[in-house]
């Protein structure tokens, strides 16, 4: 009774940010106190991860995992995702100590692979965190390992059939279902007309459960993809962050790669992804790998923006190309244009110039990161185009244009 009581102070605590020192404590002295495998709950761990959320406490996430291991608790998703985060905030605060990183990273790769052994179902924060946490470490080839296994085992990561079997099935059994009526019209006169009628009557039965099983595989593959579209989303900034180790380590050719193999496994980019994207087609977007200029990978990376808006409004896979293939751009060669949404609320659309300027930014461009924060003006109006991210993109991208522009960016 006592510790059920500390346990439901401990998750009470956590709910409250003024109170997470008192979290804290609480639950050191039920974890501390308690002999192994007595039953401490998957809610307190849950609540304690919540308290290193807030708090980014490494001392304490390496308590809860201990207190993990001793109660013999294989935790849940949240739990794995929110450990590995912790120990990468180690890799972090400990600068370039190799003794302390190398803890840190042995921690989480034991975590990690607990929860696969403990068959605790990953979602794409798992994933996020365990490759953001090598990349930190700056073990390239482990985080690839992850990212391909993650490719090659999870079925959340391949596009969906959503509703294209039963279609398909539901349609053969309507040519079937007409084939036999035409076979019945072109019978004999001299079948009896009862038994052509109770065949098709039995024929109409088993197709019709054969067309509500198949509606409820549909409505199941909706649900799932619903849950696949969300992990695809979460598993995004493992992507971008090997993107930009591997931009870092010189290696934009397999930073090119990646993007390819993330495209086509339908994980939606986001800023961070895109700017990397730049910078791979910086050093390796021209023939042969070579470098190109700021402007033109800017243009490639543009060139997806927009090809991904494009795929994504016609429902195909979105498609990608490298600056070695010969592409066509509306752009001239003095400024960059991108076409003025179709529709001046859409959501997507907006993102699309967010994702635009924000490659402008770190390539350099000022004058088309000022036209595109005025189409953002003109299609969405002041509130967003005057929002802290858009200012800080076009500062940037002022700054980043050479020194006899930043007083114009100040």
């Amino acid at each position: 009774g006592m510790v059920e009581l500390k346990i439901e102070r401990l998750c009470s605590c956590a709910r409250h940010v003024n109170r997470l020192d008192e979290a804290k404590k609480c639950f050191l002295d039920v974890a501390l106190t308690m002999k192994p495998r007595t039953g401490l709950k998957r809610k307190a761990f849950t609540a304690a991860c919540k308290v290193i959320n807030q708090t980014k406490d490494v001392e304490f996430a390496k308590t809860v995992y201990d207190s993990l291991k001793r109660n013999r608790e294989s935790g849940d998703a949240f739990i794995v995702a929110t450990l590995i985060s912790a120990f990468g905030f180690g890799v972090e605060n400990n600068g370039r100590r190799p003794t302390q990183i190398e803890e840190m990273k042995k921690l989480g790769l034991q975590c990690w692979s607990r929860a696969k052994k403990k068959n605790v179902v990953l979602d794409g924060q798992c994933y996020s965190s365990i490759v953001g946490l090598m990349c930190k470490a700056r073990d390239a080839s482990k985080a690839m390992e992850i990212i391909r296994e993650l490719e090659n085992s999870e079925k959340w990561m391949a596009r969906g059939t959503i509703g294209a079997k039963s279609f398909a099935a539901a349609f053969k059994y309507e040519q079937q279902k007409q084939c036999n009526d035409a076979d019945d019209d072109e019978s004999s006169t001299n079948d009896n007309d009862a038994n052509r009628s109770k065949n098709r009557n039995d024929y109409d039965v088993a197709a019709a459960e054969r067309l509500r099983q198949l509606k409820k595989q549909q409505f199941k593959e909706l649900r799932d993809d619903r849950e696949a579209k969300k992990n695809r989303e979460n598993v995004e900034p493992a992507y971008a962050q090997i993107m930009h180790f591997l931009c870092d380590s010189k290696q934009p050719k397999q930073a090119l790669m990646v993007f390819q193999n993330m495209q086509r496994n339908g994980v939606p980019p986001s800023k961070s992804t895109y700017r990397a994207l730049y910078k791979a087609l910086r050093y390796a977007g021209g023939r042969n790998g070579l470098r190109v200029s700021n402007k033109t990978a800017a243009r490639y990376a543009i060139d997806v923006v927009t090809s991904n808006s494009q795929s994504t409004l016609k429902g195909g896979s979105p498609p990608f190309g490298t600056g070695g293939q010969k592409r066509r751009y509306r752009s001239s060669s003095s400024s960059l244009t991108v076409d003025r949404p179709t529709t001046s609320k859409d959501e997507s659309k907006r993102h699309d110039l967010e994702y635009i300027l924000e490659i402008c930014a770190r390539a350099g461009l000022a004058d088309e990161a000022i036209e595109v924060r005025d189409r953002l003006r003109f299609g969405f109006g002041d509130e967003i185009a005057n929002a802290p991210e858009i200012r800080r993109c076009v500062v940037e991208a002022f700054q980043r244009s050479g020194p006899e522009r930043v007083e114009e960016a100040l």
